[in-house]
């Protein structure tokens, strides 16, 4: 009889154990599956560029725009010729381009003002073409700012209104090669637009077959992103990266250092980065458009407008497979 309960408690007591160990296997997650996790949480560009052996990043080209005499042997100050999507609105003059200062920094300064019935506004675009040889990756990086004046406050200092105040106005960041546009393609790390209570910014790219002919989709290009998380005073850094590897060419966009945008062949079926050649750069101040993007008759809330560079910069490093 003793040996019976006996056999009867170890039975029990063993089907105790089976139950607690169960539920401790239930509780416990696989490292594994942690692991697979974190892998699938990184992002498109990471995973492009994990298990590659990347090179230090060197300097190809970087202006810091201290000294106005190297002026003309970087950049073109483009005078004399309407906007390519404005030519109703805006002229570009060289007078509207100049070396000044801004938050005790020395900085390139783009301006628009209104002449009659008309704008005048600034436009750089760098004398060098700048791209990636097979197995390197490119990078196009800048520091930017946008304000403006709208008139005075009563002790006559200027009163300052931030960009999504005002209404018209364009500024952009791109890279591109003029020669047979768009058929050597273009890229837009940054468009700013103003509507008066707000502000849209947005990458883009351009390509086609044919000269003066895009065949991208602006459904399938358009990348919209934020600026908001900046706490610099409104400085903001933009940054394109464009990548060969083994010939298979990708765009990626950073704000602020965050990747946001990764542009290859199989964002748009026209689209073929194999014939994306080296590029100049490209900063410009546009007012109004003579589509749809503005409506010219609303153009308002500044005197005058304001895109500060802070300096662009040119790297590249090499990509081992």
């Amino acid at each position: 009889m003793r040996n019976n309960e006996l056999i009867k408690v170890l039975v029990l007591a063993v089907l105790i154990a089976l139950i607690l160990i169960k539920c401790t296997d239930q509780k416990t997650p696989e490292p594994v599956q942690e692991k697979t996790d974190i892998i699938n949480e990184a992002t498109y560009y990471d995973k492009i560029i994990e298990g590659k052996e990347l090179g230090p990043w060197r300097t190809v080209f970087r202006d810091d725009f201290t000294d106005s005499s190297s002026s003309s042997i970087n950049w073109i100050f483009e005078n004399s010729r309407a906007d390519y999507n404005s030519t109703q609105t805006t002229d570009y003059r060289a007078s509207q381009a100049n070396y000044s200062q801004w938050d005790n920094r020395e900085v390139m300064e783009l301006s628009a003002v209104r002449r009659g019935n008309r704008f005048q506004a600034g436009h750089i675009k760098s004398k060098i073409k700048y791209g990636p040889e097979q197995d390197e990756e490119i990078r196009f990086k800048a520091s930017l700012k946008l304000l403006a004046q709208d008139g005075r406050n009563p002790d006559g200092s200027p009163r300052y209104v931030n960009f999504d105040q005002t209404y018209g106005l364009w500024p952009a960041f791109w890279t591109v090669d003029e020669d047979g546009w768009p058929t050597k393609g273009e890229i837009d790390i940054m468009e700013g637009y103003s509507y008066g209570d707000s502000e849209v910014f947005a990458s883009n790219i351009f390509y086609g077959n044919t000269v003066g002919v895009n065949t991208l989709s602006h459904d399938n290009t358009v990348h919209e992103y934020d600026l908001e998380s900046d706490t610099t005073n409104g400085w903001h850094t933009l940054e394109m990266r464009l990548l060969d590897d083994g010939g298979s060419k990708s765009i990626h966009i950073f704000v602020n250092d965050e990747y946001v945008k990764t542009y290859n062949n199989e964002t748009d079926p026209n689209l073929e980065l194999r014939n994306f050649t080296p590029h100049i750069i490209i900063f410009n101040l546009n007012v109004g458009h003579d589509g749809t993007i503005f409506d010219n008759d609303l153009i308002d809330g500044f005197t005058k407008a304001f895109y500060f560079i802070d300096w662009v910069e040119v790297t590249k490093r090499d990509l081992v497979n």
